[in-house]
């Protein structure tokens, strides 16, 4: 299967891992899933299935930098987030799609803020004071783990118009990239904008940003299918999705089934010829309808 990504860049090099490979040994390892408030020391063993940016804040009280990660275990699923000196040393070690272990003495968990996660999980995790080991891939710890919702969820001017979904799409179109540039930072910014569509008989426009938007057309022209973990949800154009830091793409798996049969749906049972009504005003629509002309952000 292809590879899975973070939303703004390639999938994860193969090979270059470090020699040195952990066992949980005689660690009791903790699931992700039982993680609470009550607690401080642990050790979990996870696969981390999304990577954020390092980012920096600068306040007259104080300034730092962090990054989050997505953990995954075969129990669940949880947002992490590394602060300041331990964000230093941390960062360069994690890469998305692989397995480590987290041996921390000083967690902190709060509760989740649902505007920026589709996690379900109760609480958030901030690192305090942990060590984190490569180990060897745990074929029980899954790839992906989404509460995939069908399209039709937004129909009618039904489902959410902010916050998070997680979708399993095939690209049905595409335009071209592009640039424009950001009303708020004045940077410009590399887009690309996309139809994708389901089997519950709807489409939506979805915006693809950075390294991904810039993808060889030939890419996007396979339609392949997107399996999207924590993508925003907009009222862009009635709704349209987008692609966050935090999104996690795996792109046409055969590991995940929902992801394998839209592939069946798109490629056997009818559904390239299939007609679809557009949830995102002035997207595609019907059968192999085109992705509409992007519009520079004002």
């Amino acid at each position: 299967p292809m590879g899975t990504t973070n939303a703004g860049g390639a999938p994860p090099p193969a090979g270059g891992a470090p020699k040195k490979r952990a066992s949980s040994g005689s660690r009791a390892i903790h699931p992700i899933a039982e993680l609470n408030p009550y607690q401080q020391r642990f050790c979990l063993k996870a696969r981390v299935t999304t990577k954020g940016p390092m980012r920096t804040w600068d306040k007259p009280t104080s300034k730092g930098n962090l990054f989050s990660v997505d953990l995954l275990d075969a129990s669940g699923e949880i947002r992490a987030t590394f602060f300041k000196e331990l964000a230093d040393r941390v960062f360069p070690i994690l890469e998305a799609g692989r397995v480590y272990i987290f041996q921390e003495t000083a967690g902190r968990l709060k509760p989740s803020n649902k505007q920026y996660t589709s996690i379900p999980h109760e609480f958030e995790l901030t690192f305090g004071n942990c060590t984190v080991e490569p180990c060897d891939d745990d074929a029980g710890i899954a790839t992906i783990k989404g509460d995939w919702k069908p399209l039709a969820l937004f129909a009618d001017g039904a489902g959410p118009r902010e916050g998070n979904v997680d979708v399993v799409c095939v690209v049905k179109a595409a335009s071209p990239a592009g640039t424009i540039i950001s009303s708020r930072t004045g940077k410009e910014l590399t887009k690309r904008e996309v139809t994708l569509c389901d089997d519950s008989g709807y489409d939506i426009r979805c915006t693809f940003w950075g390294e991904l938007a810039l993808r060889d057309d030939a890419f996007w022209e396979a339609q392949p299918v997107l399996a999207a973990k924590g993508m925003r949800v907009s009222d862009y154009g009635g709704v349209s999705l987008g692609s966050g830091f935090s999104s996690q793409l795996l792109w046409d798996s055969t590991d995940e089934p929902r992801s394998a049969a839209l592939r069946k749906w798109w490629d056997q049972d009818g559904g390239r010829e299939a007609s679809t009504t557009a949830l995102t005003n002035g997207a595609g629509g019907g059968g192999g309808g085109g992705a509409a002309k992007a519009k520079p952000i004002s």
